[in-house]
């Protein structure tokens, strides 16, 4: 383990944009999932993503959260319940604060942010931009180290038709002073802008490659892709599987469009292709933690209805993350064992920043 932590300093004070160094790094974490899985308990996570809210003020066409625990959806994380989940994992060092709510919504969502950074935690999150006023985009550029928005069009008819309940003119508005506070300030959290690409919207990529530009943010780009936690019972389950077959109709088309927007602005697109089970970091290096508690594989399979392995306001969470289930779980990743919930998992892409895009 002691070498393995050789070859991570190294790799990481190389340049992160090198192809063969990122190719190393990767390597390394394999190694790493290897070694601490023979290993006789893994070591606590660093990683987690935390679940702050199940409330939210909109209704995406492209999220699940109408099918998944949807008898519970009024329910924020406390205060008292985040102290008790870090004092749980003295390990943790960064937490992706979000879920299938939308963060700012979350009652605690500042004291819990505040006494995290306290205790030296980093927060990144994922929010749809309706409730960034004055105060809340102070707060996030000096309390978050990535800010991460979900925009999925740049056409105000199309954008409130994917992404329903919300003002394409107000998100935009807010967007824009965002980036405008964020150079006032001389912030340096990253504004990342989250478009999940379709058919319904995949023309309207040169237009949102330019407003990134413009407005000084990264852009990432996310193929569509089933609801792991649907299944042929669902009654949604033909029109979502419809929906998805017509966004991969026009996977070609993206590519072209993201070939020829290339070296504009630091952009990441992610697609699923197939890939081992192997490739998966996540039950060895992190974890997914509901409002209410329950520990999950990762941030794709987040209904504890459809896995979960134990409770953290009811069992230490070194018990969980170290149990028979959880070890049993790896094994599958480890030796690639079948495993339905994992093989329509989006893990399984590649993902390119504009130097290796051409690799597609």
């Amino acid at each position: 383990m002691m070498m393995l932590g050789i070859i991570k300093s190294w790799v990481q004070s190389k340049e992160k944009n090198n192809v063969f160094v990122r190719g190393l790094l990767s390597k390394y974490r394999r190694l790493r999932r290897y070694s601490e899985f023979y290993i006789k308990d893994t070591s606590l996570p660093e990683y987690i993503q935390l679940e702050p809210t199940t409330k939210c003020n909109c209704n995406c066409i492209t999220c699940g959260r109408k099918t998944s625990r949807s008898h519970l959806l009024k329910k924020d994380l406390s205060l008292d319940e985040f102290k008790r989940i870090i004092s749980e994992i003295p390990s943790l060092k960064t937490v992706q604060f979000q879920g299938i709510g939308e963060p700012l919504m979350c009652d605690d969502f500042e004291e819990i942010v505040e006494y995290g950074l306290s205790k030296g935690i980093v927060f990144n999150t994922n929010s749809n931009a309706t409730l960034l006023d004055d105060h809340n985009i102070d707060f996030v550029l000096r309390h978050f180290k990535v800010f991460n928005i979900s925009f999925d069009s740049m056409i105000k008819e199309n954008f409130e038709k994917i992404r329903v309940g919300a003002d394409f003119d107000k998100i935009v508005h807010n967007i824009k002073r965002l980036a405008a506070r964020k150079k006032e300030l001389g912030a340096e959290t990253r504004i990342v802008l989250y478009f999940v690409v379709t058919h319904l919207n995949y023309n309207e990529l040169p237009l949102f490659f330019d407003f990134c530009e413009i407005i000084g943010a990264e852009a990432e780009i996310r193929e569509c892709m089933h609801w792991l936690w649907m299944n042929p019972e669902h009654r949604e389950y033909s029109e979502v599987t419809d929906f998805i077959n017509s966004c991969r109709s026009v996977r070609d088309d993206i590519k072209k469009i993201i070939n020829n927007c290339m070296n504009k602005i630091e952009l990441r697109f992610y697609q699923i292709e197939k890939a081992n089970n192997t490739e998966c970091s996540w039950p060895f290096t992190g974890a997914y933690i509901t409002a209410d508690g329950f520990v999950t594989p990762c941030c794709l399979i987040s209904d504890p209805h459809l896995l979960n392995f134990g409770n953290i306001f009811e069992k230490p969470f070194h018990n969980i993350w170290n149990s028979k289930e959880y070890k049993h779980f790896r094994k599958k990743i480890v030796s690639n064992l079948r495993n339905p919930l994992c093989e329509r998992c989006i893990t399984h892409v590649c993902a390119f920043d504009t130097n290796e895009f051409k690799k597609i």
